[in-house]
């Protein structure tokens, strides 16, 4: 664990300097981020098929994308992470975030893009497919 620096009128003075030039000393960090264990908001918590199913059947039947939005879906949100805003930032874990969405037949949702990785699985149905763009 990093030890705390005694700031002394000379340092405390450099570190406005660096701070005006878009640099921050480390050594003032370190002993907050540099844990002897890691420090982690995702609890354990399942997700369990049926509920997960249940919910989306009637976002299907209370949701239609005449009413706004253009996606019907649900984010699995980690409860240790529900504190960050908005909407726990839609964290399954600190590095994952897992979302289900539901299509109904003849729907199709609009292509989108975003810079994080997406990974799709068409789970139940026929007909559909999954187009990456």
């Amino acid at each position: 664990m990093a030890k705390k620096v005694n700031v002394t009128p000379e340092i405390a003075e450099f570190h406005r300097e660096v701070s005006k030039d878009a640099l921050e000393p480390l050594w003032m960090a370190a002993p907050a981020v540099m844990l002897s264990e890691p420090k982690s908001k995702p609890i354990p918590y399942i997700w369990k098929r049926e509920v997960i199913e249940r919910h989306m059947q009637k976002a299907a039947k209370i949701m239609d994308f005449n009413n706004g939005g253009d996606r019907r879906v649900l984010m699995l949100i980690n409860p240790g992470m529900r504190d960050l805003e908005p909407y726990g930032w839609g964290a399954t874990t600190q590095t994952l975030s897992v979302c289900v969405q539901i299509l109904l037949p003849g729907e199709e949702a609009p292509p989108h893009r975003h810079t994080q990785t997406a990974i799709r699985y068409i789970v139940e149905g026929e007909g559909a497919y999954s187009g990456v763009y």
